[in-house]
C-alpha cells in the first residue's frame, strides 16, 4: 500500500507543478502582447508624415517628389529678395556696370558676384551683364539665360556702337528672347563701351586699301568717341534706373 501512496503523492505533485507551468506561460504571453502593443504605439508616433501630400512616411520619404517640391518652396522662401550680379565682360566695359550695380545696393542681400558658374543660383532677382557679339549677348551669357527659371531678371550690357538708343533696344530685344516665360524682365540698360586698340588698328588697314567701305570714317569716329564710355554720365544713369526699380 505505501507503494501507492507514493504515486497517488507523486501524481498529484505532477498535476499542480504543470498548472503552476501553465500559469506562467500564459502570463508571459500576457506580458509579451502587452509589450508588443505599446511598442507599436511607440513606433506610430515617430513616423513622419510628409507635410506636402499628407502620408505617412515611417521614418523616411516615400514621396520623394513631393519633398522636393516642399525643398524647392522653402529654399524659394529663403531667398526672396536676396539677388546676385552675374556679368560676363569682355574689355571691362561691363565689369565697371556690375561694379555700380554691387555700390547701389544692400551688401547683406547679395549671394554672389562674379562671372556665370554652373552651380544654381537661388536668388529671386539675378542682375546679368553681358558684352555684345553680332547684336546679341555673348554665348555664355545666353546660356546662362536660357537656363533661369522663375527669377526676377534686370539685363545690362555694353556695345562697341552707341550711336543710337534704338540700336541698343534692338540688341537688347535680341537678348530678352532667350529668356524663359517663367521668367521677369524688370528693368534693363546698355550704354556704349569703349573697344580694343586692334579694332581700330583694322579700321587703319581697311581705310588704306584703295576700295575701302564707305563708312569707314565713321567706324573711326565711332571707336574713338567710344574711348571714354563707361563714363560718369553712363554709370550715373545706370544707378538711377537701378534704384528705381527697387
Amino acid at each position: 500500500m505505501n507503494w501507492i501512496n507514493e504515486l497517488s503523492w507523486l501524481w498529484e505533485t505532477l498535476g499542480i507543478a504543470l498548472i503552476a507551468a501553465a500559469v506562467c506561460v500564459a502570463c508571459a504571453a500576457l506580458i509579451c502582447k502587452a509589450a508588443k502593443k505599446k511598442t507599436n504605439k511607440k513606433s506610430v508616433g515617430c513616423h513622419r508624415c510628409c507635410s506636402v501630400c499628407g502620408r505617412d512616411s515611417g521614418g523616411h520619404s516615400d514621396c520623394p517628389d513631393a519633398d522636393a517640391a516642399l525643398i524647392r518652396q522653402e529654399a524659394f522662401a529663403m531667398d526672396k529678395g536676396r539677388y546676385s550680379i552675374i556679368f560676363s565682360s569682355l574689355t571691362g566695359n561691363t565689369k565697371k556696370l556690375a561694379e555700380t550695380i554691387r555700390a547701389v545696393l544692400p551688401a547683406e542681400n547679395c549671394d554672389y558676384y562674379g562671372v556665370p558658374e554652373t552651380q544654381e543660383l537661388h536668388s529671386e532677382i539675378l542682375y546679368i551683364g553681358f558684352w555684345t557679339d553680332k547684336g546679341n549677348a555673348d554665348n555664355a551669357t545666353l546660356e546662362l539665360l536660357s537656363k533661369l527659371r522663375d527669377k526676377k531678371v534686370f539685363l545690362f550690357g555694353t556695345a562697341g556702337f552707341g550711336g543710337s538708343e534704338a540700336y541698343f533696344q534692338k540688341i537688347l530685344e535680341h537678348v530678352k528672347q532667350s529668356v524663359g516665360p517663367s521668367n521677369s524682365v524688370f528693368g534693363e540698360y546698355m550704354c556704349q563701351g569703349k573697344m580694343p586698340q586692334s579694332v581700330r588698328d583694322r579700321y587703319m588697314k581697311m581705310k588704306a586699301q584703295p576700295e575701302h567701305p564707305a563708312n569707314i570714317d565713321a567706324l573711326i569716329e565711332n571707336f574713338d568717341r567710344a574711348l571714354s564710355h563707361p563714363d560718369e554720365d553712363d554709370l550715373e544713369r545706370l544707378r538711377k534706373i537701378v534704384l528705381d526699380r527697387q
